[in-house]
């Protein structure tokens, strides 16, 4: 197996909190597709504190609602350790309690 390749967001305003979506799609024949991924939360980006985090495998897929006012801050890390990854993440708006 060849080394894992990690990625790590920008930091974004998730001050209201959001949902994280994360699929795992297979990059080569036989894959599996595996990802590990970490949605971290900060007040000022310079401390991050795990909120949630998982895997997948080719094929899943996985949301992960984000109460709000969770973090001011929020990033995520993925660790794609035979595979590719789609991510998207949808922010709830101000005022959305």
């Amino acid at each position: 197996m060849t080394s894992p390749r990690e990625f790590t967001s920008e930091p974004f305003d998730f001050l209201h909190g959001g949902i994280l979506c994360v699929e795992a799609k297979a990059t080569r024949a036989g894959a599996l597709g595996l990802i590990e991924f970490h949605l971290e939360g900060s007040e000022d980006k310079t401390y991050w504190v795990e909120l949630h985090s998982g895997s997948v495998s080719r094929g899943q897929r996985v949301e992960v609602p984000c109460q709000d006012r969770v973090a001011t801050w929020g990033r995520i890390r993925l660790r794609a350790l035979d595979g590719g990854a789609r991510v998207s993440l949808r922010r709830f708006p101000e005022g959305s309690e």
